[in-house]
Formats: C-alpha cells, structure tokens, sequence
C-alpha cells in the first residue's frame, strides 16, 4: 500500500467506523422506544439509505459528528427513563465530542433536550427538582471536560484568528449570509432529503401526519422523535448557506 493510500485509507476509518456504529446506536434506540421489530426496520432504512452509505465512505467529518448527537440523544433518553447520574455523564461525553468533531453543530443534543425538557413541565409529567438541575449541571460539565480544553489552548494559541474562523465565519458568517455560492431557499433540504432518500422520503410523507397525531394523544415517544427531527431540519435550513450533506 502507498503512504498516499494509506493517508487516505487513515482519514476515511473513523467515518467509516462511525457509520457503522450509528446503525447499531439506531437499532437499540428505536428498539428502546418501539421495539425489535422497529429496531431492525429503523437500521434497515438507515443502511439502504445510499446518501449515508456514501458519506461513511468519504472522509468528512457529518457522519461521525450525526453519531456523536444520536449517541447523546440515546444516553439522555435512558437517563430520563432509569434516573440514573451515570447516563448523564454519558450523554455529556457524547456530545462533548460530537463539538469536537463538528463544533457549534455538536450542540444539537441541547435545545433538543431543553424542548423536551419543557414539554414535560408544561405537561405537568415532570416537577423541576434537585437530582433534575443535578443530572443538567452533570451533563453539561462531563461535556465541557471534552470540548473546552482544546478550545482554550487554541484561542491561547492563536488569540482573534481563531475566533474569526472558527466561530465568526464558519458559525455566524454560514448562518447569515450565502458564502461560497452555498445560498439556497429555505425549504432546499426537503428537495435534498427527497433525493437522497428515495423510497424512503416517502414513508417519510406518511409518517409525519402519524406522529403528529401521536403527539397530540401525548405519546412521549413520538414528542421526543418529532421535537429531534423538526430541531434538526430548522437549524440547518435557517441557515443561509447550505451544503447538500448536512
């Protein structure tokens, strides 16, 4: 194998790695809120999905960042429902590194979470309490022991050039304006989703209505699918440059 091969071999593994192990993360989380059979379907459509199948190939850094969110998004779900610390820890970890692969987008796990939050306070299901603000303040700090100390040592390092590219023009410059001839309309990742997708995006079609009807007979499974998903388009599509990938 040449050195140029095995670079190329070195930078393609951890999506590759990544890939695969979202697609196990997916099984047990969906096998968590429906069962084995919605399990095995779930991966299933994930696999046959030739977009991802793509990209787990490439050495690009969306797949390892999309298992890092759905790993913490996993852990969070099993904190709620065994009210242990531990999964907490976890779920900060998990999207700890998830900043560290992708930064500002490694942070979905938390208005996903804070929406989540929110519904079940509104809803009266769940009463804000010590051991609650115990597991957020566990999370956000087990998160912060990833991410911050390599942010630190750059911004030492390389003071306002960091902050300029790191955050003003990769964060807030991408989000407000269409650089890089990136811009495109609002909806653009409907079109994006409708292709790569496939037959896929047409179950899709079917089941939004159903888990809107879910949502309104107050089916937490559904709240917590829904709140992820409609997080995920909206943040993406908000913003004004758009890449096919996201």
């Amino acid at each position: 194998m040449s050195p140029e091969s095995t670079v190329a071999w070195a930078a393609k593994l951890p999506s590759a790695i990544c890939g695969f192990l979202l697609v196990i993360v997916v099984y047990l989380f969906a096998k968590k809120l429906f069962g084995r059979a919605t399990g095995f379907i779930s991966a299933f459509v994930l696999l046959t999905t030739t977009q991802y199948l793509y990209y787990t190939r490439t050495a690009m850094l969306d797949v390892t960042t999309t298992f890092f969110i759905t790993l913490a998004l996993f852990f969070y779900y099993l904190s709620k429902a065994n009210q242990k610390g531990f999964y907490w820890v976890l779920f900060g970890l998990a999207m700890g590194f998830g900043v560290m692969v992708k930064g500002v987008v490694g942070f979905l796990p938390l208005p996903i979470m804070f929406l989540y939050e929110l519904y079940l306070l509104i809803t009266r299901q769940q009463k804000l309490s010590k051991g609650l603000f115990f597991g957020y303040i566990l999370g956000l700090l087990s998160s912060a022991l990833i991410f911050l100390p390599w942010h630190l040592e750059m911004y030492k390092r390389f003071g306002q050039a960091f902050i300029n590219n790191y955050l003003i023009y990769h964060v807030w410059d991408r989000a407000t304006t269409a650089i890089e001839d990136k811009g495109r309309p609002f909806w653009w990742y409907l079109t994006v989703m409708r292709v790569s997708m496939r037959i896929w995006f047409v179950a899709l079609l079917g089941a939004f209505p159903f888990a809107l009807f879910k949502v309104f007979k107050t089916d937490n499974r559904f709240v917590f699918g829904l709140i992820w998903a409609l997080v995920v388009f909206f943040f993406f599509s908000s913003a004004k440059s758009k890449l096919m990938w996201y």
